[in-house]
């Protein structure tokens, strides 16, 4: 079963990557942002099961307010 997200959850790609701070959840669709190594923000969507709760104090005391 998938971890519950939202908006301004801290998540990780299952496979690994940089920490990412989700923007949007449409359906199984969720959309991030990160900083590259080299600071310039990054975006993309991944679907919901490939991703997972980073921060553990996230999902216990709600989104970070973006």
């Amino acid at each position: 079963m998938d971890e519950q997200i939202a908006e301004g959850y801290m998540v990780k790609l299952k496979s690994g990557g940089p920490i990412m701070v989700v923007e949007s959840v449409e359906q199984r669709d969720v959309s991030c942002v990160w900083f590259d190594k080299d600071q310039n923000l990054q975006h993309a969507r991944f679907k919901l099961g490939t991703l997972v709760v980073q921060d553990a104090g996230a999902s216990q005391h709600g989104p970070i307010n973006l």
